[in-house]
């Protein structure tokens, strides 16, 4: 699965370690999200890693 189908951009997110993901993550601990645009799917990111996430 890619970060982008059908119009949908996702990203995979670990809410105990705190890290954002471009890639699929298998790891029960990342939950997929989904966003309409790649704007809402960046700005999503931006706001966690201000507050300290990571990016994978």
């Amino acid at each position: 699965m890619s970060a982008e189908v059908g119009g949908t951009y996702r990203l995979w997110i670990n809410w105990a370690e705190q890290i954002v993901s471009f890639r699929k993550v298998e790891a029960q601990a990342f939950e997929v999200l989904e966003f309409p645009s790649n704007e809402e799917r960046f700005a999503y990111v931006f706001d966690h890693c201000a507050t300290g996430f990571r990016i994978q």
